[in-house]
């Protein structure tokens, strides 16, 4: 039933409340449910900044093609140090070097950090 109400959530809010309630009720959340909240968070920036497709290549980046991206919406994204453009229409690469870290998971909460300075951005 948790993963159904994962995967139906529209919002950031309601994931909060979400994990909240799950904290509230079952104490401290194990890692693996701990990385479903984090790959839901994924799913909902990428729904807000409107990506088609998101795949991870490698161990430190991410391909995202967005679904349609207008002239200045690419123009503010080119300013960033973290992403580099592929020659594709509408295709970017997301590359985010952790440098090696041991933290595991680390890469899930690298990617979220820089898809929600990209949602700020935009």
């Amino acid at each position: 039933a948790l993963y159904k109400q994962l995967f139906s959530l529209t919002d950031i809010g309601e994931l909060t409340f979400v994990q909240k309630n799950t904290l509230d009720q079952f104490g401290a959340i194990p890692g693996e449910l701990d990385n479903l909240f984090k790959i839901s968070h994924i799913r909902l920036l990428l729904m807000m900044l409107s990506v088609k497709t998101f795949t991870q290549i490698g161990e430190d980046r991410f391909r995202l093609s967005f679904a349609s991206l207008d002239e200045k919406r690419q123009k503010m994204l080119f300013k960033s140090q973290t992403l580099r453009f592929v020659s594709r229409t509408e295709s970017f690469d997301l590359l985010i070097d952790y440098q090696g870290s041991q933290q595991k998971n680390f890469l899930l909460d690298a990617a979220i950090d820089t898809l929600q300075s990209m949602v700020d951005m935009l």
